[in-house]
């Protein structure tokens, strides 16, 4: 998966190539959503900052790193957050595809470095 999302931003995958949503299916139904959960039924199950999970386990350097520093240097991975889609207008009624593929990433990480932590201990 971590090729995939490299890749991700300049090219389609092909026909054989899962993509992130249905890599992720078996999670969606536990998944946290605030502002659309109305529309999806969803419930918030837990929430963690994963900023405080580093610090709680022993991570003190990592409490004021910015999202992209912590997904690099703990999952080893390079992360791409083009400029263009952080600026962007996330308020928007309809989000862009560059948004949701944005929104995707974050969402996956935060699951990967949550596991990740948690499990540290």
């Amino acid at each position: 998966m971590a090729s995939n999302l490299h890749t991700w931003w300049g090219s389609k995958p092909s026909r054989n190539t899962p993509t992130l949503h249905q890599q992720m299916l078996p999670y969606l139904s536990n998944l946290p959503c605030y502002m659309h959960s109305k529309y999806y039924d969803l419930e918030i199950s837990c929430i963690a900052d994963v900023a405080d999970l580093s610090d709680e386990f022993d991570h003190k350097e990592f409490k004021k790193a910015g999202w992209k520093t912590l997904v690099e240097t703990i999952t080893g991975e390079e992360l791409e957050k083009p400029k263009y889609v952080t600026l962007s207008n996330w308020d928007a009624k309809q989000l862009t595809h560059a948004q949701v593929k944005y929104a995707c990433v974050d969402a996956y990480y935060s699951y990967k470095l949550g596991k990740l932590l948690l499990c540290e201990n």
